[in-house]
């Protein structure tokens, strides 16, 4: 019981400290917090908003592309079409071989067919529409 007398007094006998001016506040800090946030959130969700064009094959895409080693959906996307934020469509043509996007092997045969991007909504399997807002 000493110990802890002697624990309030000394907290007792301390001055208490002003906050020092000319620094950032805590008020200051949580709202910068706050804003660049409330930023990131917005541009996530307009990201994640579904593409409006169709998906378009750049002139050097095959019809077919063999996985190879350390590919990833987004890497084939990034190669072969107008970007690596469409890999969800190349996935939706793929569905019968890939059933988990972000687990495909060596040896897959991605289809990359031109007359598939242009009707892919019409096309897209109505599990992945819904789970990606895409129609």
């Amino acid at each position: 019981m000493d110990n802890l007398r002697c624990h309030i007094s000394y907290w007792k006998k301390r001055p208490i400290q002003e906050p020092q001016t000319g620094g950032v506040t805590m008020v200051q800090q949580l709202r910068k917090s706050i804003t660049t946030l409330a930023f990131f959130a917005i541009s996530a969700a307009a990201g994640a908003q579904a593409p409006s064009a169709p998906l378009t094959l750049r002139p050097d895409a095959p019809d077919r592309y063999v996985v190879v080693p350390g590919d990833t959906l987004w890497s084939i996307s990034q190669r072969y079409t107008d970007s690596p934020w469409r890999w969800p469509e190349l996935w939706g043509f793929n569905k019968e071989q890939i059933r988990n996007p972000h687990l495909i092997y060596p040896g897959y045969v991605i289809v990359l067919d031109r007359a598939r991007t242009t009707d892919y909504r019409r096309r897209c399997p109505a599990d992945h529409c819904a789970a990606d807002n895409h129609g």
